[in-house]
């Protein structure tokens, strides 16, 4: 699943508890890695989950 997310791990926890999937795949611009300066814009302005300003976009995944 992927969604536009604020960065509050309290949202990730709601997603990990409702649908036991958790984040596996984030931008990496802050870690210097192969997407620096490379931040995909959220498709929505709101957190997927509080509703709140998203600031990047979020890939869930259950983890088997």
């Amino acid at each position: 699943m992927k969604t536009p997310w604020c960065g509050d791990e309290a949202c990730e926890e709601v997603i990990k508890e409702k649908i036991a999937a958790e984040i596996v795949m984030q931008p990496l611009a802050d870690e210097g890695g192969s997407t620096a300066g490379e931040v995909p814009e959220p498709e929505h302005d709101e957190c997927g989950v509080c509703g709140d300003p998203a600031d990047e976009i979020a890939y869930f995944a259950k983890s088997y």
